[in-house]
């Protein structure tokens, strides 16, 4: 069906043609840089976890479920893995998170404490390192 123009005539169709070659290589660049470090941080024997800003689990890594002997569902259940946290060091693993939270992009902090990993009732030592990332 043609367009009508002034007059009824028909209107003239206007086509653009963008090089978006510069682009593409860039989306494949970044898939292939996410693959590589998926796959790193998916085989990494420490536990990762990624926390949003209500300090909810967002991402863990399998080595999260086999260091805790809890599924990844438990794990992100709201608040479960502040149970995991042994209840005199919880106070410091959530300074550390403030303190990520408020010092931007290059804030990195650690420490030493305990957390329980309850299906095998055995408190470990573990070191914390908190590390605030992009949302």
């Amino acid at each position: 069906m043609p367009l009508p123009g002034v007059e009824g005539q028909r209107a003239r169709v206007v086509t653009t043609f963008a090089d978006v070659t510069a682009q593409r290589r860039a989306a494949e660049v970044l898939r292939r840089s996410e693959e590589k470090y998926r796959g790193l941080v998916e085989h990494l024997p420490l536990m990762v976890l990624q926390l949003d800003r209500a300090r909810r689990v967002v991402f863990l890594n399998p080595a999260a479920e086999s260091a805790t002997g809890h599924a990844a569902a438990a794990l992100t259940a709201p608040g479960f893995w502040q149970g995991l946290i042994h209840p005199d060091d919880l106070p410091a693993v959530e300074a550390l998170l403030a303190q990520a939270e408020a010092g931007g992009a290059h804030a990195a902090s650690s420490a030493t404490g305990r957390a329980t990993a309850r299906r095998r009732s055995v408190t470990r030592w573990r070191s914390h390192r908190t590390q605030p990332t992009a949302a």
